[in-house]
């Protein structure tokens, strides 16, 4: 392949022919027509001056070897042709950049028909700017350059700017997901969290590349806290949603004996609840370096610590969770039905019991006992406590007394011994359920329609329908009442678990009851039990665990030792006076109590519970017709306790007012009381004052444990 440059200018043709030669091209330069070779098939015609050409460049520009004429503008775009048959001849001036126009004709005309071996020259050139001038270049060039800079500035400007817009978008979806749980969507309120979750880890890591730049850093730091704090309740919202569905697969399969993987559901919500309390740890760390919500950590830090603590005994609890349903070998636990409107120490009188057995995590067996059916089979005599014999007339112990003891693994305890000593029946653990829970279910539910007993039982008429029917029916060896309470259970559970009431709801009301001892647990597996009281489900009386604190402890404990179920029409209200000396502390509680029952007494055995270094003075009843002193009956109560217990009977429509007066030893500055709700009440109204130089006060429904603290300094 030959090219031949033919030019005038000197300078243009060596520019033009150092370029060729990068094409492995064979370079022929003439400045004569004459020297034109016949074999030449690229011809490049480079003029400066708008000289006539001479006719005989007419021979080689019509050979027909040459693929084309390369031709070039002048300064002027002015265009003189020749009639030459391929194309015209056109000049460029002296003022054009030689180097520049060399350097293009080569690579967009040269190199492009080389490489794609085409003729694309016709008659018309699409080339007519090869030849501005190098100030018009320039021109050109700063136009590209102000648009590379314009498009750079957007790209920073963007990347600047998107990681803070994501951040109030981060906190809309946030708040929408909010909603969409309180209006129980949590489908899409899963989908709003992943959403929520995705732009803050997007803004958060554009943020911390953002916060490594020098001089600048420190203004993305609070944005960054910002966008991580999303992310990480982002994160809290989807594992518990996804904790909230894996519990209430299982507990519907456990209910309807549906096979289900007990060992890999327990793994899914201990990864979860591990994930939410590492979750926690770090959005509390976020929140306390951010300005505005610095203070909100430090006020509820109790709050946020009680539920890092709830979530570690959780996962304690998950651990034991396959061997409580049974995944090794059959469990079966022990249910009292306690009714609380014969109210007893730990909730109400047995009146019947349940026997629940669970294999491989499901509920393979409910079956419902008359206490009297079990009592009627004990065989010798146990000694009751002494006042169930002096008030109540007991000559022994059985099964339906057993919760005399208002420690609740006590008693549970006293009555699983009594169950295998009249049935010879071992149990794995006990629960205690009083009516409160029953009446907190069917609010929920609605009616419930019992076919064998031909009754609807309601929230409102539940302790009417069943208590009269329990006593209009009852006599000795008769199923009626355990065939009664059977229904009632069977299709409460029936209806929980397939119409009446969702598992979230389930959920909170039974934290509700756990929490305010509607439901108290026992296990005999020690370090379960021990998760149990830690979560203060297991209804035990315990002290508070405040650290150099004098920790007392103060529990009223009624029980309705009149064999009638007057409790609904028993009103109370406390007040608790407290003066701090120097060594001791002076206490006086005096509880009113109003009958509103026109023909039951409340023959009441009245018990105040508190720490062991005490001394009682006589407890002072008075009503409309007498005022008198009794001297209480004093009882230990394991190594930590001790109670004065005296008997009242409160005649119906009338008030009794009853005052314990007592000192309790207290020698350390800083103390922490705990007011313990009795098992079996809705509410205790109670209001306590603290007389010293503070002069505190407070006030509470007791609707569960209340605990104050009083520090000298």
């Amino acid at each position: 392949m030959l090219a031949t440059i033919f030019s005038d200018e000197s300078i243009f043709s060596l520019h033009l022919q150092k370029l060729l030669k990068k094409t492995n091209c064979n370079i022929h330069v003439s400045g004569q027509e004459n020297d034109i070779p016949q074999e030449t098939n690229y011809l490049f015609v480079i003029l400066s001056t708008p000289t006539k050409i001479s006719t005989k460049l007419s021979g080689p520009l019509n050979n027909n070897h040459i693929k084309s004429c390369i031709i070039v503008l002048n300064s002027s775009n002015k265009i003189d042709t020749i009639d030459f048959p391929k194309t015209p001849i056109i000049y460029i001036g002296n003022d054009a950049d030689k180097e520049l126009v060399s350097g293009e004709i080569v690579k967009k005309i040269f190199s492009f028909g080389f490489e794609n071996k085409e003729n694309f020259f016709g008659n018309q050139l699409p080339y007519k700017n090869l030849t501005k001038t190098k100030k018009e270049k320039i021109t050109k060039n700063n136009k590209i350059y102000l648009r590379s800079i314009l498009f750079l500035t957007t790209i920073l400007f963007w990347f600047l700017t998107l990681p803070f817009l994501l951040i109030p978008i981060s906190s809309s979806t946030l708040l929408l997901s909010y909603f969409l749980i309180t209006q129980k969507n949590f489908p899409l309120a899963n989908l709003s969290l992943h959403t929520t979750k995705l732009l803050s880890e997007v803004s958060y890591n554009e943020l911390v590349s953002l916060s490594n730049l020098p001089l600048i850093s420190e203004g993305f730091n609070l944005p960054k806290r910002v966008s991580a704090a999303e992310k990480e309740i982002s994160e809290i919202g989807i594992n518990s949603i996804d904790s909230y569905e894996i519990l209430k697969n299982s507990f519907a399969n456990s209910l309807n004996k549906k096979d289900y993987d007990l060992i890999k559901t327990k793994n899914n919500l201990l990864k979860n609840v591990q994930k939410i309390n590492d979750n926690i740890s770090s959005l509390e760390n976020e929140l306390s370096l951010i300005p505005y919500t610095k203070n909100f950590i430090s006020k509820n830090e109790k709050s946020i610590g009680y539920i890092k603590s709830f979530l570690n005994l959780s996962e304690n609890f998950l651990i034991s969770a396959p061997s409580i349903l049974g995944t090794e070998k059959p469990k079966t636990y022990l249910i009292l039905f306690q009714n609380s409107s014969e109210l007893r120490p730990t909730g109400g009188f047995v009146g019947s019991f349940a026997l629940i057995t669970f294999e491989k995590g499901k509920l393979f067996n409910l079956e419902v006992y008359d206490i009297y059916d079990a009592d009627g089979q004990l065989k010798g005599h146990v000694d009751p406590p002494n006042p169930l014999r002096t008030y109540l007339k007991e000559g022994g112990w059985y099964f339906r007394d057993s919760n005399w003891n208002p420690d609740f693994p006590s008693s549970a305890k006293v009555a699983a011994w009594f169950l295998d000593k009249e049935m010879e029946i071992k149990v794995d653990g006990v629960v205690a359920v009083d009516s409160e829970f029953i009446i907190s279910l069917l609010q929920k539910i609605g009616p419930i329609n019992l076919p064998n007993s031909n009754l609807q039982i309601t929230s409102q008429n539940f302790y009417e329908k069943i208590n009269s029917q329990i006593e209009n029916n009852f006599f000795p060896g008769s199923r009626n009442k355990s065939n009664l309470l059977s229904d009632l259970y069977k299709t409460l559970i029936q209806k929980v678990s397939t119409q009446g009431l969702s598992f979230e709801s389930l959920a909170r009301l039974s934290l509700n009851a756990l929490s305010q001892r509607h439901i108290q647990i026992y296990f005999n597996d020690v370090p379960l039990q021990k998760t149990l009281s830690d979560l203060n489900w297991a209804g035990e009386i315990k002290k508070t665990s405040c650290f150099d604190c004098d920790n007392i402890t103060i529990s009223l404990v009624e029980a309705n030792l009149g064999v009638n179920k007057v409790n609904p029409f028993i009103e109370r209200e406390a007040f608790l006076s407290q003066k701090i000396l120097d060594n001791f502390i002076e206490n006086s509680l005096i509880v009113n109590f109003t009958n509103k029952n026109s023909t039951l007494a409340y023959k009441n055995y009245l018990r105040l519970i508190t720490n062991k270094d005490t001394t009682f003075d006589g407890v002072l009843v008075q009503n409309q017709k007498i005022t008198q002193t009794l001297i209480p009956e004093l009882e230990e109560h394991d190594s930590n306790f001790t109670s004065a217990g005296v008997f009242v009977e409160i005649n119906p429509k009338s008030q009794t007012s009853i005052k314990f007066s007592w000192k309790t030893k207290s020698l350390k500055d800083k103390k922490s009381f705990l007011i313990r709700k009795q098992a079996g009440l809705v509410d205790e109204p109670m209001t306590i004052k603290i007389e010293n130089n503070k002069n505190l006060s407070y006030t509470s429904s007791l609707l569960e444990d209340f605990i104050y603290e009083y520090s000298k300094n």
